[in-house]
């Protein structure tokens, strides 16, 4: 069994979570929405990439808004010493490369 590295179970566990989670939520209301509109047909859940894109980046907002808001989170890995300064500044600076700022005012 290997070591589990600080990054990893710090801020990586914790961003795949929030992106997952807020997934699926996503996937229960469309599901909510068809059975709303016709209870007695089977539910399809959007696989079209176009739809996942779009709603991935309400996704990508929510964990984006959760390490701003606790940024203890990153302090902790931070601390442990496992990754210097220029990697956990470049990590602070991963969200914003994904998800331009103006973005967030619309969608969290």
């Amino acid at each position: 069994m290997g070591k589990f590295q600080p990054n990893d179970v710090g801020i990586q566990r914790t961003l795949k979570h929030i992106i997952s989670s807020e997934a699926a939520i996503w996937f229960m209301k469309q599901a909510e929405i068809q059975l709303k509109a016709n209870p007695n047909k089977p539910v399809q859940l959007p696989t079209e990439i176009g739809r996942l894109r779009d709603a991935s980046v309400s996704w990508v907002c929510k964990a984006y808004k959760f390490f701003n808001e606790n940024p203890e989170v990153v302090k902790q890995v931070r601390a442990q010493n496992s990754i210097d300064s220029f990697s956990a500044n470049r990590l602070a600076g991963l969200v914003l490369v994904v998800v331009p700022r103006k973005w967030l005012e619309f969608v969290v």
